[in-house]
Formats: C-alpha cells, sequence, structure tokens
C-alpha cells in the first residue's frame, strides 16, 4: 500500500491481513504509523503598537507538530533575532509549541513585519506567521531649530523654523521665548503637520522680540516625566536699533563760580553706544582737553549683546569760571544704526529749584500722616524742603516743618478720619521753588472704644462677640483672632456693619487650609473700625463673663423639681419634632436631581475629620437652588427677549404687573416661574421675565437663604454673561426675585440634547440651525469664564459653578446663573461652610470637600469640570466611580484623562484648574485670554466627530451614601 502526500491525518495503525482458504487460516501484520511533520501555522500572540526603548513582550503559538523537536524562530524584518526559547507541551499523539520573545523596539524597526516559523535541524517547512507591519511610537525629537545666523535690524522680518521627528504626528509646535521683553502669540507660527515643521514669522521685529526661542511639543507618547512636553535647545535672535538717550530732562545744570560741574548723558541701544562731548563753540572735549580742565568718564551697564546696552557718559569741568564755562555743552550718541541722538545741557549759575514730585502718603494713624517726595532739579544745589498740612474742610494750616535735606516728613496732631492736603516746596539760597509738590487723604478712624461711642465685648464663656451703638456713619468693626501657639493676627469674618452678637467659631474664617476653629482655640481678640475703605489702629476688646447662675429658691424643692421635670418632657418633645422633620425633609429630599450628592465623609473614606458638624443637618442653602427644568419653550413661545430698555436700577415691582404663564422648574423649596411683566421696560411693552420664588410650605430659613440670594445679585453690576437681576416683590409673601427670561435653558440639557443615538451631533438642536462646533463649544467656554472673572472681580465666589447652573440666551450667549450658595467675601478672602446639606461633590475642589473652605480659587478648580463637561457634551465628572471612590482617587494624585477627542492645550487647562494648591490655578481673566487666543486661532479644539458616547455613560449603581 502506497499513501501519497502523506498528512497528519493519515497517521494511524496499520494492518494486513491475509487468508488461506485449505485449511482455513488468517495471519494479521500490523503498523505503527507516525507522521514527522511542521505545526500548523504559527499564530503571534501582542500588539503592533508599540513604544519605542518599551520593553514589548511578544508570544508565538505553534500546534500540532511532530516529534517535539521543533523550534520557534523570530525574525524583525527579515533579520533572524537570536536568543529565544521554545517550548513544546503534548497534545495528543502530537505536541504544541511556545516561544516569548522581548523585544525593545527602536524607531528604526516602524513598518518592519515580525515573523515566527517553526524550524526543524536546518530545513523549514512550516509557513511563518505575521505580526505587522509594526508601529513604532517614539516622543518626538528636534532635527533641527533654525534662526537668522546675524543679528537683524529693528523692523525688519524675520522668520525661523523648527523640524520635528515624531511618531505619531504632534498636533501643533509651540514657540516660546525666554527672558524679558515680548513673547510670540499663537497666530506668529504656522504649522504643516505632513512635514512636521513649524514656521514663526516675527513681522516688522521690536527690541522687545530679542531673545532666546524655543519650541515644544507633544504626540501623547509619554516621556520622563509625563507632566512635561518635549522642548528643543534655544535659539538666539538679536534685535538691533539706534541710540536712544533717556535722560533728555536734563536740560541745565546750575553751579557756582569755582565749584566743579557734573554732566550727564544716558544712552541706550545695540550694538553699544559711543558717546562724544562738545563744548562751547562745537569744540571736541575729551578727558585730555585743556589739560585736565574736563574729565570724561563712560559706564557700560545691562545687556549682554543680546538686549540693550546702557552707556552713562559724565562730564565733569573743574573749577568752573562763570566767564569762560557757562553755556551749552552738547552729548553725541551713536552706533551705526540710524541717527545720531543728542542732548544739549545749559551750564549756568545756581537757580531756584524745580518744586518736588512724587508725594506720597507711606504711613497713617488717627493722629498723624507720613509723606515721602522726589526732589526736583534742584538748580545747582543741595535743596532743603518746607511741609505745609491743611485740613481741607476749613483751608487752615494745622502742622509746618523744614526737613533740610530730608525728603520725608511726618504731620502731626491732626483729626480722626479727617481729609487733609499736604504740599511740599523746596529751596535753595536763591529761593523757593515756584509752585509745589502735594497730596491728599484721609487719617485713619479712632479705634473704637466706649469714649467714641461704640461697645465691643467679647464674652469668654460663650465665644460669642458683641457689638453695640453702631451707627451707620460709623462704619464697621472687623474683627482680628489670635489663635493659642500662634503669635500672629488673622481677620476674623465680615465687617460687622450693625449692632449685632455674633459667635466667634461660626463668624471667623481662618486664612489657609484649615480646619474649623472651637472656641478654646482663640487666645485674643481686637477690633479695627472700618469706614470708607481704611480702618483704624487695632485695639484690644473688654473681655466680660457670663453673669453666674442664681441660687434655687431653698424653701419650696417641690416647685424646683416641677420647673426640671417640665424642661426635660419639653427638651423631648422638641428633640422628637426635630427627628421627624428632618426625616421627612431627607425623605422627600432623595428625589433632587442627579448631581447634588451627600457623601459619608468619615475617617475611613477621606483618611481625614470631616469639619461639617452634624448638628446643622438642614441647610439654608440648597433647596431654592436644586432646580430641575421640567418645561422647555416651544416655536409657539414669544421670540427672542429684549432687555435693552429695561432699567439697569433694581427696583421693587408691584405684584399685579406680573401675569404667570406656567412653571419653568422646581425644587424642594423653590419655583421658577415663566411670567409677562408689564411696565418693567421704558416703554410699555411687556417683557418676558423668569420669576423665581418658594413654593408653599417653605420655612424662614428658606427664605432667609432667598433674600441673602436677593442681596448678592443687587450687589453685582449687569454683566453680559451674568443672569441680569430685573426686580423684585419682597413686601409680602411669597418673595419673588425677577431675573432675565433665557429660553435656551440651562447649558448641561443643551450639550446632552446635542447628542444623537450614534454619538454625532445633530443640527435639530431647539431650533438652532446648524450643528454644534468646535468654535460654539470654545466661545460657551470662554462665556462663562468671562462671567466668573466678573464675578470674582466683585469679591464673590459662587461655590457651585456646573454646567447645570449656566443658562444659554436665545443667540447663544452663556450666562451664569443660581447664586443661591453664593457669598460674598468682600472682606475676607476665603468663606467657610456653616451648615451641612447635599454638596455638588464632582464639582467641588478638593480644599472644599477636605476642608470646607470656598475661594476663587476653588471656583476655579470647578470650572475645570464645567470644562470637561462642554468637551463630553454634559457628561457626568467621574462617570465610572462612586463619590467617595472619587476622592480618596484626587487625594492620591488622580485627575480625569483627556476625552480622545480633546486636543492637548485644553486638556492642560484643566489639569491646571485642578491643581492640588491653589495658588498654582489660573485666574479667571487668564482663562478668558487663553481660550480668546484659541478661538482666535481657528484650529479644532474640540473633534466633535471623533465624540464616543458610550465612553461616558454613567453605568454604576447608586452606592451606599451617595445621592447622584
Amino acid at each position: 500500500m502506497t499513501i501519497k502526500s502523506v498528512t497528519f491525518d493519515d497517521e494511524a495503525m496499520y494492518w494486513c491481513e491475509i487468508y488461506t482458504r485449505s485449511p482455513f487460516q488468517n495471519h494479521i501484520a500490523t503498523k505503527d504509523m507516525r507522521v514527522r511533520g511542521p505545526p500548523a501555522t504559527p499564530v503571534i500572540i501582542g500588539g503592533a503598537a508599540m513604544i519605542e526603548d518599551a520593553p514589548t513582550i511578544l508570544t508565538c503559538t505553534a500546534d500540532m507538530g511532530y516529534p517535539d523537536d521543533w523550534t520557534l524562530v523570530w525574525s524583525n524584518g527579515g533579520s533572524p533575532i537570536t536568543g529565544t526559547n521554545t517550548s513544546s507541551s503534548a497534545a495528543g499523539s502530537r505536541f504544541n509549541f511556545t516561544s516569548i520573545l522581548n523585544l525593545t523596539p527602536r524607531k528604526e524597526d516602524s513598518g518592519n513585519n515580525i515573523t515566527c516559523a517553526a524550524q526543524r535541524a536546518s530545513w523549514t517547512v512550516s509557513p511563518q506567521g505575521t505580526l505587522g507591519p509594526i508601529d513604532v511610537r517614539y516622543v518626538p525629537v528636534f532635527l533641527a531649530v533654525s534662526s537668522p545666523a546675524n543679528p537683524v535690524f529693528e523692523g525688519r522680518y524675520v522668520s525661523m523654523s523648527c523640524l520635528v521627528d515624531a511618531n505619531p504626528r504632534p498636533d501643533d509646535i509651540i514657540w516660546e521665548k525666554q527672558g524679558p521683553g515680548i513673547a510670540p502669540s499663537y497666530d506668529m507660527s504656522v504649522y504643516n503637520d505632513i512635514s512636521m515643521a513649524s514656521v514663526l514669522t516675527l513681522g516688522r521685529i521690536t527690541r522687545e522680540q530679542s531673545g532666546y526661542y524655543s519650541c515644544r511639543t507633544n504626540n501623547g507618547v509619554p516621556t520622563d516625566d509625563p507632566s512635561s512636553d518635549v522642548v528643543s535647545t534655544k535659539v538666539p535672535v538679536i534685535v538691533q536699533y539706534e541710540v536712544n538717550i533717556t535722560n533728555k530732562a536734563m536740560i541745565e545744570v546750575g553751579v557756582n563760580d569755582g565749584d566743579d560741574a557734573v554732566l550727564t548723558c544716558v544712552a541706550v541701544g545695540n550694538p553699544r553706544p559711543v558717546m562724544e562731548w562738545y563744548g562751547l563753540n562745537n569744540t571736541d572735549i575729551t578727558t585730555d582737553s585743556q589739560d585736565g580742565k574736563f574729565l570724561v568718564t563712560n559706564e557700560i551697564s545691562g545687556g549682554d549683546g543680546m538686549f540693550a546696552l546702557e552707556v552713562t557718559s559724565t562730564l565733569t569741568i573743574n573749577a568752573v569760571d562763570s566767564g569762560v564755562d557757562y553755556g551749552v555743552y552738547t552729548c553725541n550718541s551713536s552706533n551705526g544704526i540710524g541717527r545720531i541722538n543728542s542732548l544739549t545741557i545749559t551750564l549756568t549759575g545756581i537757580k531756584r529749584p524745580d518744586k518736588p514730585t512724587s508725594v506720597e502718603i507711606t504711613e497713617r494713624t488717627a493722629e498723624f500722616l507720613t509723606v515721602t517726595w522726589t526732589a526736583g532739579y534742584d538748580g545747582g544745589e543741595t535743596p532743603s524742603f518746607r511741609v505745609s498740612c491743611i485740613k481741607t474742610s476749613d483751608s487752615t494750616e494745622v502742622f509746618t516743618e523744614e526737613t533740610g535735606g530730608k525728603t520725608t516728613s511726618t504731620a502731626t496732631g491732626l483729626d480722626d478720619y479727617t481729609e487733609y492736603e499736604i504740599r511740599v516746596y523746596a529751596k535753595n539760597s536763591i529761593g523757593e521753588s515756584i509752585g509745589y509738590g502735594n497730596t491728599m487723604g484721609y487719617t485713619l478712624p479712632s479705634p473704637p472704644s466706649p469714649e467714641t461711642g461704640i461697645v465691643i465685648e467679647f464674652n469668654t464663656d460663650s465665644g460669642s462677640m458683641k457689638v453695640e451703638w453702631l451707627k451707620e456713619e460709623n462704619g464697621c468693626i472687623q474683627l482680628e483672632v489670635q489663635y493659642q501657639g500662634n503669635d500672629t493676627w488673622q481677620e476674623c469674618g465680615d465687617c460687622i456693619e450693625s449692632d449685632q452678637t455674633v459667635t466667634l467659631s461660626e463668624w471667623c474664617a481662618s486664612s489657609q487650609r484649615r480646619r474649623r476653629r472651637a472656641v478654646g482655640d482663640i487666645e485674643a481678640v481686637r477690633a479695627r473700625l472700618c469706614i470708607g475703605g481704611l480702618c483704624s489702629q487695632p485695639t484690644d476688646v473688654r473681655k466680660v463673663k457670663d453673669p453666674p447662675a442664681p441660687d434655687m429658691p431653698g424653701d419650696n424643692p417641690g416647685i424646683s423639681v416641677g420647673v426640671i421635670v417640665g424642661v426635660i418632657i419639653g427638651l423631648f418633645v422638641l428633640i422628637a419634632i426635630v427627628v421627624l422633620g428632618v426625616f421627612a425633609k431627607r425623605n422627600f429630599g432623595n428625589h433632587g436631581k442627579e448631581d447634588r450628592e451627600t457623601v459619608d465623609l468619615s475617617m475611613t473614606d477621606v483618611q481625614r475629620h470631616s469639619t461639617i458638624p452634624q448638628s446643622d443637618a438642614q441647610s439654608p442653602y440648597q433647596e431654592i437652588t436644586e432646580l430641575a427644568i421640567i418645561s422647555r419653550p416651544t416655536n409657539q413661545e414669544p421670540e427672542r427677549v429684549d432687555y435693552a430698555n429695561v432699567p439697569t436700577a433694581h427696583k421693587s415691582v408691584p405684584r399685579d404687573q406680573l401675569k404667570i404663564i406656567k412653571e419653568l422648574g422646581h425644587g424642594n423649596f423653590g419655583l421658577v416661574l415663566l411670567a409677562e411683566a408689564s411696565g418693567m421696560t421704558l416703554g410699555s411693552k411687556v417683557t418676558l421675565v423668569a420669576v423665581k420664588t418658594l413654593k408653599e410650605g417653605a420655612g424662614q430659613s428658606d427664605k432667609a437663604d432667598m433674600m441673602r440670594e436677593l442681596d448678592l445679585m443687587k450687589k453685582l453690576p449687569d454683566h453680559c454673561n451674568v443672569v441680569r437681576l430685573l426686580g423684585f416683590c419682597v413686601e409680602e409673601d411669597p418673595p419673588y426675585i425677577i431675573v432675565e427670561y433665557l429660553s435656551r435653558g440651562n447649558l448641561k440639557d443643551l450639550l446632552k440634547d446635542s447628542r444623537s443615538k450614534g454619538g454625532r451631533v445633530y443640527g435639530n438642536l431647539h431650533g438652532i440651525s446648524k450643528s454644534l462646533t468646535s468654535k460654539d463649544l470654545m466661545k460657551f467656554a470662554k462665556d462663562v469664564a468671562d462671567g466668573m472673572a466678573f464675578i470674582s472681580s466683585q469679591q464673590c465666589i459662587h461655590r457651585d459653578l456646573a454646567a447645570r447652573n449656566v443658562l444659554v440666551a436665545e443667540d447663544m450667549t452663556c450666562k451664569v446663573s443660581d447664586f443661591g450658595l453664593a457669598r460674598d467675601v468682600m472682606n475676607i478672602r476665603v468663606y467657610e461652610r456653616r451648615s451641612e446639606g447635599p454638596l455638588p461633590m464632582r464639582w467641588m475642589a478638593l480644599e472644599s470637600i477636605l476642608d470646607d473652605v470656598y475661594t476663587a480659587e476653588s471656583d476655579v478648580w470647578s470650572y475645570g469640570v464645567l470644562l470637561w463637561e462642554i468637551v463630553t457634551l454634559g457628561a457626568r465628572p467621574y462617570p465610572a466611580m462612586t463619590a467617595n471612590v472619587m476622592i480618596g482617587k484626587l487625594q492620591s494624585g488622580y485627575r480625569m484623562p483627556k476625552p480622545q477627542h480633546c486636543q492637548q492645550e485644553l486638556y492642560a487647562m484643566m489639569l491646571r484648574c485642578w491643581d492640588d494648591d491653589p495658588d498654582n490655578r489660573p485666574t479667571f481673566t487668564m482663562i478668558s485670554a487663553e481660550l480668546e487666543k484659541y478661538i482666535n486661532k481657528g484650529k479644532e479644539f474640540i473633534s466633535i466627530k471623533d465624540f464616543q458616547r458610550t465612553v461616558y455613560e454613567v453605568v454604576l449603581e447608586q452606592g451606599a451614601g451617595e445621592k447622584v
């Protein structure tokens, strides 16, 4: 029997049987045939995308070979790879083979195929498995950075280029300049992502653009420092320009007969200025002129060939002879570029000095003012000064002093908080200056005391501070405290503007990343009286104690016992009522919106003590601000609302001028209504407005919160990116806050509605005729930054900045709204929350979560989260984490990763907003300016077509202790 083209399937035991007829016999012969052969086509396990110099493990497997001495051999781009081993394992009558390759890819390997084949002895039978072409990714390497080989003249055009080699290609190359002067802006450079080259053009270059330039870029491949870009070497750009004499105010020098005269000429330029002096009749002056009559010295300062060089040239004329030396002297300066610059100085006899300049108040109290000034031209002789202090209310001179040559004086014996004018005259032997230098200012108020009619007492038992007899014209009282173990004084709370008693532990907010202080921590208290922005010197306040409790009457113990029993029963009833109320409120509050969360901030979860007292279980801030949009304007509703004719002064509006149309939104205790307002504009036009009010059954604390919100909004001037207050009705319940109506609802809903099921953005967005673009989203971000920059400039913190609290107008302008949690911090930089309640945990800064303090910098953190919301079209932050997990991750340095469709520059802005150190975060003004540059650049910073909706779906169920 012959078997042709043997395969593994032919492997078996074969037998041959022979039969004989007489006598009947059969004979059987068997043969076991084993088929030798290579295994099946090898398979390489591993990814084709690799990172240069990053160890990469590839596994090659080949099954069903025989015998077990087959070897798997590797190659890279056709070149054999040595040093690998092959292991085998039995699989029935055959063997499976495995080989592991530890590959350290080089960028030169990119495009190669990695192959694996089975080999036995010197002949190879099996086909080879292939992985590739492989894609070796590597950090950018700058191949060339070019700049002008020689210095350039000011006003010329300069072109520089950066060429980079990288895989993948960087999105951009950024130019930077070290040192002083003007840095390059984004619109000065053009990047070609095909050639990976960037060209920087400096049109009509100026001297301020001299310096060392470099390029930086990033393509996402990790570097030694993952947070850093790759930076090129520095190349110089030297700008040369003509000289400029900078002391041209020196036009006259006075000197007595026989004295020495000193004339000075200061010039700046690049290259170094050359100085020349000419005397009377235009004669050349050098040190050798007239046997030592003249001395010329030149002192060079500043510059290193790169920046400006300054030369100070001094001409000294020894033993001036008025009959020969008086006259005009000229200093010429040049450096071979442009025209010669000249200074003429007239040498004369002694004259009256010029009046002093730059008179400033440097120190003040309730009794004195200290001033300093700068002497003018001395007329050729050292001047002395006379100071006069005049009370502006009646123009009487109350102080005068001769200071000699000193340029400072203290006017004493003044009245407190009174305006004075201080005049300074200069004089020499010729006479007093014509005119005087002057300044005006107030003395400080006198410190608060019973003598000034103000009583301030600190009760050391209760930790309370009482202020009495403080009239409106008296200003306000600013408290300062000193804590045990700390010698420094810290400002405590807001400036107290009316008679009241405050508890220091509630009133004070310390000035660092802190916890709430206990009363016992305070060692001393002092106070200042502040009027018109000026505060008095501090004075210690009087300490008092609670009066001793009166003795209980001893002749009627029955009454005492009855009173005690009654009090105890009353307390039990009160506690029961409070517990039932809190339970009911919390159950009702479970239906709040998804983005408000409360989290158990225990030591286990946060690794720190919570600073929120458990007794403050009900928030006086929250319910009125928890609004869920339940009705959106339709196409049949009135068109765009125009508020141009609405007066800017906030006013009380009669209720009969409001016609309620429908409800727009609601919270636990608040409502937002759509209404028509008549008489709101300067004409008779009916105006659509939004009315914020309280639900029936809201408590006094809710009303107090609403009034606090109204008070804050009344203090804010109008701004195009902040929801505008139009009026209010507070003369009876329920109170109304009337604001402009923004027809497109809140930004979060607008972003979420812009998604289609396929994850792309479509065009039918509540009447929008086009799809949202990257530029639209960037404008949303800038609008919010502008609004928050304005709010911050008004010394307010928002505390609840999120996309849900940004409203969108008909023209797609975004406006910051919802000031239910906002606070006026005019007199303190830090606000410390004083009650418990649901918190927007996913938007809060780390120091706000851990230390319960809020600043403008914590608002910037929240803005970074809002920016992430805009980029992800309204996704919930930290979508795959519970709030407790989120807090722990943030403490360990975690930050939300860059969305795939977001450019690195925009993500870098988010990371700066989320910096651990609040001082390192950008201001809203800085954010707005940077976004303006991005928008003007025209680049697509958010690639909406690449948005992946499923990445940001919330799939976690509600966790214990978390409200979502």
